[in-house]
C-alpha cells in the first residue's frame, strides 16, 4: 500500500483553492480587467467569443480539478480513472489555449521589465504545476491502476 501524501499537499490544496477562487472571481467580476478585455475584443471581432468560451472552460476545469486533488490527498477513488485522465488532458489543453488575457498580461510585463516578467511568470508556473502533478498521479498513477499493470505479487 502506498503511503499517504505529505501534509504539504494539504497546504498546497488550500493555496490552489484560493488561486481557483480568485481566477473565477476575476473572470466574473465586472470590476476586473479580464471581462473588460474580452468584451472589448468581442465587440471588435466576434472570433474572440471562442477564446472567451475557452477561458470559461479553463476556469471550470480548474475548479473541477479540486476534486481529484482532494481524492489524491485522501487516496480515495471517485468516478473512473478514464474520466480523470480526460480531465487532465482537457484541462491542460484549455489552460494552454484558453488564456489569451494572461498571455497578453505577461507579454505587457515583458515589455516593461524582463526581470519582473520572469519572476511573475515563474511564480505563476510554480503555483500551478503541483496541481497538475496531483491530477496526473491520481489519474495515471493510482494504486489500483498500478496493481492492474504489475499484476499480483506472490505473498511468499
Amino acid at each position: 500500500m502506498k503511503s499517504k501524501p505529505s501534509w504539504i499537499w494539504g497546504i498546497y490544496l488550500s493555496i490552489y483553492i484560493f488561486i481557483v477562487y480568485t481566477n473565477t472571481f476575476r473572470f466574473f467580476s465586472l470590476k476586473s480587467p479580464m471581462p473588460l478585455y474580452y468584451h472589448i475584443a468581442i465587440a471588435f471581432d466576434t472570433s474572440f467569443l471562442f477564446q472567451y468560451c475557452l477561458n470559461a472552460l479553463s476556469i471550470m476545469l480548474n475548479a473541477l480539478s479540486i476534486i481529484p486533488f482532494f481524492l489524491f490527498i485522501t487516496q480515495k477513488q471517485f468516478l473512473s480513472l478514464t474520466f480523470w485522465r480526460y480531465l487532465f488532458i482537457f484541462r491542460l489543453a484549455a489552460d494552454i489555449y484558453g488564456r489569451p488575457f494572461e498571455f497578453k498580461f505577461f507579454q505587457s510585463i515583458f515589455f516593461q521589465d524582463r526581470t519582473v516578467a520572469i519572476l511573475v511568470l515563474g511564480t505563476s508556473i510554480i503555483l500551478i504545476i503541483p496541481s497538475y502533478i496531483a491530477l496526473f498521479i491520481h489519474a495515471f498513477g493510482h494504486p489500483k491502476f498500478l496493481k492492474k499493470k504489475q499484476g499480483k505479487k506472490n505473498p511468499a
